[in-house]
């Protein structure tokens, strides 16, 4: 009786561990987009150089943002079955945009 609820506790916490994983990456993913935006400036292309710097598993968005930029990430999640762990998880960086001399 005291076996199925132990074996639910383990595999929600598989399911939230994996949650935390996936948030870290999708931070560094969009860390990864803005620090690209900023040596490659704001040119054309710079969508593409933030998404290829964030890997295939972001969907990445680049937003103005007064004197810079927003480099928002979204990363899907494994879903758990009982749908206690959100499908979809969000990392955002900001960066200046560099003059170059």
């Amino acid at each position: 009786m005291v076996l199925p609820v132990i074996v639910m506790l383990a595999a929600l916490m598989l399911y939230l561990g994996r949650a935390s994983v996936v948030s870290v990456g999708c931070q560094d993913a969009a860390a990864n987009a803005a620090r690209a935006l900023m040596v490659q400036g704001s040119g054309s292309g710079s969508q593409a150089m933030a998404q290829a710097a964030a890997g295939d598993g972001a969907r990445i968005e680049v937003r103005p943002a007064g004197i810079g930029f927003e480099v928002i990430a979204h990363c899907a999640v494994v879903a758990d079955p009982w749908g206690i762990v959100p499908r979809m998880v969000t990392g955002r960086a900001h960066g200046i945009w560099q003059e170059r001399l």
